[in-house]
């Protein structure tokens, strides 16, 4: 059996290769011969390194891109969901568009309902990060009992209405009374919650007795003012269930 050996050269592979022989019967014409075939195998071929090298790079290359590609998948889902869930002065608020985008600003109160803690919501119509504008000067102290009233001047086609019911319906969930009385005062005393609202040369909300609040609206911005006390209200739950 021979052996043929091939010199290295640089850049090239390193092979060896040896000879083969090998024997076939073939039937030709009627008559059987044996065939002798002679060939070279290549045995204990060696990659070189410069293909190795180049091989490892292009995997490293793949990986890489699997993996920027990967990042941008979670990249992208982390600024979607930050961009519908924010937080404000300790309040977690959703952005939803299932509710026709008229109040798409949600959150939420535990609640007991039928001996039961469930979440009930509330949906504003204004961004509350953006209601900082409005000054609001005080501390909400919350009673049993709210007294809520408005002037005429309020309606504001319809808004007034909205925004007053609002107000009453969060203080309802945190289980004050609230009812409206146009002959009443703020109460020196504290027994009650007064809050009346009445237009104004600007917005703000102040308070000016022991539970007593001015909420002061200007060009019909009581949307705005009125969500502003409730954020106040919301902020201050959220500071007493500490």
């Amino acid at each position: 059996m021979a052996t043929e050996r091939k010199s290295k050269k640089k850049g090239v592979s390193s092979k060896k290769k040896e000879k083969v022989v090998e024997y076939f019967d073939v039937v030709k014409d009627g008559t059987e011969k044996t065939v002798k075939a002679v060939g070279e195998e290549i045995i204990n071929e060696v990659v070189p390194k410069k293909q190795s090298s180049d091989e490892n790079k292009t995997l490293r290359n793949i990986l890489i891109f699997l993996g920027i590609i990967v990042i941008f998948f979670f990249a992208v889902y982390f600024l979607k969901s930050d961009s519908t869930n924010f937080q404000y002065r300790g309040i977690n608020f959703e952005i939803v568009k299932d509710n026709g985008g008229v109040a798409p600003y949600k959150t939420s109160l535990p609640v007991n309902y039928q001996g039961k803690i469930i979440p009930y919501n509330f949906f504003l119509r204004n961004d509350p990060r953006k209601l900082d504008n409005i000054s609001f000067s005080g501390e909400i102290i919350f009673k049993k009992l709210m007294v809520l009233n408005a002037t005429d001047d309020l309606n504001c086609k319809g808004d007034g209405i909205i925004s007053m019911a609002n107000v009453a319906n969060l203080y309802r969930i945190l289980g004050t009374k609230v009812i409206k009385d146009e002959n009443a005062t703020c109460d020196s005393n504290g027994s009650y919650t007064f809050l009346n609202a009445a237009v104004g040369n600007e917005n703000k909300v102040e308070q000016f007795g022991p539970s007593c609040y001015e909420l002061t609206v200007k060009n019909c911005d009581v949307l705005r003012v009125t969500e502003k006390f409730m954020i106040e209200s919301l902020a201050k739950v959220k500071k007493l269930s500490k």
